[in-house]
């Protein structure tokens, strides 16, 4: 059996806001993501048995299963992940976006990721680039970085 190829893409952000509100804005922009199009292709493909769990939005909490992460020295302060459906396309009907925050005293230093299967690439890059837009016009002075 293939297994499916996996690409992470993301980026990183150094930002004034607080912990909460860098939190709050990607659950904003998660949540806002599940409308027009994307709604109506969940509720087809739950229709029609392609994904006959499909929801909205689902939030989960990223889980690091490696037995060294408990050596990891420097853990973020919160993480959370998101799945969203997307309009159309393969990789599953989904885009997932995962968000992990360090808070460095004076700023936070945030990491998005975001696992794509072949196929679902475009989408997730899309969705990237318009969490990056968010951030930015909340935020003007943070600083990005590709990942």
């Amino acid at each position: 059996m293939l297994e499916e190829a996996v690409h992470v893409s993301g980026f990183s952000m150094l930002t004034h806001l607080s912990t909460h509100d860098v939190a709050a804005e990607f659950q904003d922009f998660c949540s806002g993501t599940y409308k027009g199009a994307a709604r109506a292709a969940g509720m087809l493909r739950k229709a029609f048995g392609q994904m006959p769990d499909a929801r909205g939005v689902e939030f989960f909490t990223p889980r690091d299963t490696s037995p060294f992460s408990q050596l990891d020295e420097d853990p973020p302060i919160f993480s959370a992940g998101a799945t969203m459906p997307k309009a159309s396309g393969t990789g599953g009907g989904v885009v997932t976006l995962q968000i992990y925050i360090w808070d460095r005293q004076d700023h936070r230093e945030v990491r998005f990721r975001a696992p794509a299967a072949m196929g679902s690439s475009s989408a997730t890059n899309r969705r990237l680039e318009d969490l990056k837009a968010a951030y930015a016009q909340i935020d003007p002075g943070a600083q990005f970085a590709a990942e």
